[in-house]
């Protein structure tokens, strides 16, 4: 598998856990409100690498 299709699957498994967190977070919203932050922090890290990699074309790789 392309290295691009494993971020979109850890990144889609994050968005799975992140899912259940905001369902706790009703519950103990002062606890989850930190967890929150590094979510969306993951999230946009995971947005930029997969722009970054520019469609799994890395660099200096010919395309035909």
């Amino acid at each position: 598998m392309s290295e691009s299709i494993w971020l979109l699957l850890i990144f889609l498994l994050l968005l799975a856990v992140e899912g259940a967190f905001n369902t706790l977070a009703g519950l103990w919203s002062v606890f989850w409100v930190p967890l929150e932050l590094v979510f969306d922090a993951i999230f946009f890290l995971f947005i930029v690498a997969l722009i970054s990699m520019g469609g799994g074309k890395h660099r200096g790789e010919r395309r035909e």
